[in-house]
């Protein structure tokens, strides 16, 4: 099993009645990167937002001319001003 701390992943996944909870939430979080795990959560994922959203999709995408940290500074991005990736000197 791929995760740290032996958690039944394939049965978290196939519970569709409950939400999760915060053990498990925590536990699929820790799973091994490129394990049979992560890889039937992402096929899981796959499924539920193609069922969802009727296998459509938008993408979002940045394109900066300047490279300096950005003020909204979401957590998300690395350009966000609190956490910028790129060398400013």
């Amino acid at each position: 099993m791929g995760s740290k701390d032996g958690s039944n992943v394939s049965r978290l996944l196939d519970d569709n009645e409950r939400l999760l909870d915060r053990n498990e939430i925590v536990g699929l979080l820790n799973v091994v990167n490129g394990s049979e795990d992560f890889y039937s959560i992402l096929c899981k994922a796959d499924r539920l937002s193609r069922s969802e959203f009727n296998n459509r999709g938008i993408v979002f995408a940045q394109i900066g001319l300047n490279a300096e940290p950005c003020s909204v500074n979401c957590k998300f991005c690395s350009r966000g001003e609190n956490h910028y990736s790129l060398d400013t000197s």
